[in-house]
């Protein structure tokens, strides 16, 4: 019976770090998300963020690519082309995805996830997953 005990603690413990490292990892998923969109995924000079929160700008800015953020609730029609990624999140310990999404022109987008192994700040870019296109 008191051998169980430690067993118990070390994966909950292992659990409890590896969720952590993730949610540690988040910043470095997300500015490796945006990179992505702004200078990988049908390449801009410049192009739209919809509805840009100041986390969201902040990290556009670590990437070094020409943004400019609009509000969609104006009732102004649809700018492109836009770029967009919604805040991480930890999905299992040591694992976080951000969501992603693009639209080039009226008909020509799509969107997912990013997959990340989070390592206390480091992240390594392990899969996209594709959920919407047009």
């Amino acid at each position: 019976m008191k051998r169980k005990i430690p067993v118990v603690a070390c994966v909950v413990g292992g659990l409890l770090l590896g969720s952590f490292s993730a949610w540690v990892s988040i910043r470095s998923c997300e500015t490796k998300t945006a990179r992505w969109l702004a200078y990988d995924v049908r390449p801009s000079p410049r192009f739209y963020v919809p509805d840009a929160t100041e986390w969201t700008a902040k990290i556009w800015k670590l990437t070094g690519s020409d943004f400019v953020p609009y509000d969609t609730s104006t009732g102004r029609e649809e700018k492109f082309p836009w770029r967009i990624y919604k805040p991480g999140e930890v999905i299992l310990p040591f694992l976080a995805r951000v969501e992603y999404g693009w639209m080039q022109e009226g008909k020509v987008g799509g969107g997912g996830h990013v997959w990340f192994l989070g390592f206390f700040g480091f992240s390594l870019r392990v899969a996209t997953t594709t959920s919407w296109q047009s």
